[in-house]
């Protein structure tokens, strides 16, 4: 068992996705009537007079806004709740017995917190843009416009961006890695509010590095001929390198931390 068996790893993600059946569709019926209700609201309900197409989907450009936003937050702080559902001892005890490896269990538990997610929210804003297309028709005598139709003609023009917009998709989503590894060793180190807890220790780490780094500026700025220039634009191998050196540390030692779980927490300070 000290390989990585795909069949064992989805019979352990498919008894995950069981475990957390109630979470999930507690988020999923949230999320929907959330995304339902800024969309039709954004639509100015309280008209009741019919709008072109046009008129329409520029209404539904705040609603939609706040949807993706809403995605984007739940996104960086998702990865957080990895361990989450392990709350009693007897719910540890389960998850050190199962008959897989500890890879396999925590590769599972990642991605059950983290891509399993988003799939939620994407298929609660596609359900709510039928939501509000129906309520907007009887709102607005007729009246519709989907966000997904507009989301996706925008897409279609993503290949005749300029290079640098394409660069700047590519590095959000290697923000997205690193942000799915830094909270995700927030999960395995606090485990209680993990996601508030990581939120702060992320913060007063990117005050501090920035305290440091404005100090170390003004002292060579101050007492040397030298002075301190930052490259308006890093260039994508930088980039990637960069999210790296934060993502493979912190998912190696979330594994390590997920190695050593105990039914009992026996730590000196249980955070």
């Amino acid at each position: 068992m000290e390989k990585f068996n795909i069949n064992r790893f989805g019979q352990v993600f498919m008894r995950l996705l069981m475990v957390r059946k109630k979470t999930y569709t507690t988020f999923f019926l949230a999320t929907t009537i959330l995304f339902t209700l800024a969309t039709v609201l954004s639509c100015n309900p309280f008209r009741l007079e019919s709008f072109t197409a046009g008129e329409m989907s520029s209404m539904l450009v705040s609603g939609t806004a706040f949807c993706i936003g809403l995605m984007i937050a739940v996104q960086g702080i998702c990865a957080s709740f990895i361990v989450s559902d392990l709350k009693t001892k007897q719910d540890k005890i389960q998850e050190l017995m199962l008959p897989a490896t500890n890879l396999e269990k925590f590769v599972a538990r990642l991605l059950g917190s983290t891509l399993f997610v988003l799939l939620i929210m994407f298929i609660a804003f596609a359900l709510s843009d039928v939501l509000q297309q129906l309520l907007n028709m009887l709102i607005h005598k007729g009246s519709r416009a989907s966000m997904l139709v507009s989301l996706f003609s925008d897409l279609d023009m993503f290949s005749n961006l300029p290079q640098d917009a394409k660069s700047a998709v590519w590095v959000y989503l290697l923000g997205a890695v690193s942000s799915f590894s830094v909270f995700a060793l927030g999960g395995m180190l606090f485990r209680k509010v993990a996601w508030l807890k990581t939120s702060i220790a992320v913060f007063l780490i990117i005050v501090i590095g920035l305290s440091l780094f404005v100090g170390f500026a003004y002292v060579v700025y101050t007492q040397t001929p030298y002075v301190v220039a930052l490259p308006r634009h890093w260039p994508f191998w930088a980039n990637v390198l960069g999210s790296l050196a934060v993502s493979v540390p912190c998912l190696w030692l979330s594994y390590r931390l997920y190695c050593r779980l105990q039914a009992v927490n026996n730590r000196w300070i249980n955070i």
